[in-house]
């Protein structure tokens, strides 16, 4: 099902052609099931072909484990298929978008403890907490989303806060200790073939 806001009504119009595709990513770790995968949707909207991914990634704070979200960012990439019509030109994969906006918990955390984490959110140093990310290095290396590009971020980590407060998990012992970080709910991230058009993203909590 797709959804459009009310003002953007006429947008319904010049949707056409919807493929759906989900990726199934289960694995079995420590003694029970994990499930990970990704939901993929292919549209032309105005002419212009779009396809949104959202995706559940590996977790872990390892380095074995990023290497496994780059292995998952790889296999939806292989095993995305869209049941286009190939002879009028819509998209097989999901790299035949000209518009890619990939979304979700991606899991990617920082390479710091928690001490030093929380000392960097109170100052608000979150130019030196960026340095730390694993996302932000794989995207300068290349390996995950290798010519893709993530909004700034200049705002606090936004996991793991306890339920309704704005409290992260460790300032109570009783709660639990997770090193704050940006992986649930990334920002979307986009890849652009075509700079003439504008998309304005925005980030989800």
């Amino acid at each position: 099902m797709i959804c459009f806001r009310k003002s953007f009504h006429t947008l319904s119009s010049h949707c056409i052609k919807q493929w759906i595709n989900a990726i199934a990513l289960i694995k079995y770790h420590n003694c029970h099931f994990c499930f990970q995968g990704s939901i993929s949707i292919s549209m032309s909207i105005y002419q212009t072909l779009f396809c949104f991914i959202c995706s559940h990634l590996t977790s872990g704070e390892k380095d074995a484990d990023a290497a496994k979200r780059i292995a998952d960012v790889q296999e939806i990439h292989r095993r995305t298929r869209f049941n286009s019509l190939s002879s009028i030109g819509l998209p097989k994969n999901i790299c035949d978008h000209e518009r890619i906006i990939w979304l979700g918990d991606l899991n990617y955390r920082l390479n710091l403890s928690y001490e030093k984490t929380r000392e960097l959110i109170s100052k608000k140093d979150w130019a030196k907490l960026v340095e730390h990310d694993q996302l932000i290095r794989e995207l300068r290396k290349g390996q995950a989303f290798d010519g893709w590009s993530e909004g700034t971020l200049n705002f606090a980590p936004t996991y793991k806060y306890q339920t309704n407060s704005d409290t992260y998990y460790g300032e109570d012992s009783r709660a639990g200790r997770r090193t704050p970080a940006w992986y649930v709910c990334r920002s979307f991230l986009i890849e652009s073939f075509d700079t003439s058009i504008q998309i304005y993203l925005f980030y989800v909590f």
